[in-house]
């Protein structure tokens, strides 16, 4: 049963992304990590800064363009790992999605959307390791197979 998907993305950027070369994807997500990371570094502040309250913060305004920029990243970076299996962007979907997750307030009312993000993330690499393994066995046994019985009719002819 598929998940329904927790990323929020205009549809007309998300068939964008998805009509993208491979190359051409990874020069945009190259391009949309710096602002991914000043993203987070705004979350920091407006979470750390206990002398001004949450809505005096001058970054609390732009806080949501933060996230989109966030979210944008991470999706863009899980994208090129379903594509291509690159342990390095699955690495950087994961690594931003989960320090995203930690910079949200517990009562944030995304918070609940954003561990669901880190959630498919973590689900999927799960799921293409069991694949992995399956089809590793399942190549084994066949390989197995006839140098066993190669193995048999060597000590046969002996």
């Amino acid at each position: 049963m598929e998940m329904e998907c927790p990323f929020r993305l205009e549809p007309d950027l998300a068939s964008l992304l998805h009509s993208l070369q491979d190359e051409d994807l990874r020069d945009f997500a190259g391009g949309q990590e710096d602002l991914a990371n000043q993203a987070l570094i705004k979350l920091c502040v407006i979470n750390f800064n206990p002398s001004e309250s949450l809505q005096d913060s001058p970054n609390f305004q732009e806080a949501p363009k933060s996230d989109a920029d966030s979210e944008l990243y991470i999706y863009i970076c899980f994208l090129i790992f379903i594509r291509s299996d690159s342990m390095g962007y699955f690495n950087k979907a994961n690594q931003q999605a989960d320090m995203w997750l930690s910079l949200t307030p517990t009562a944030h009312p995304d918070r609940e959307r954003r561990a669901r993000i880190l959630d498919r993330i973590t689900k999927h690499m799960r799921e293409r390791k069991e694949l992995f393994k399956k089809l590793d066995q399942h190549w084994n046994r066949r390989m197995l197979v006839p140098f066993r019985l190669q193995q048999g009719i060597w000590c046969v002819l002996t």
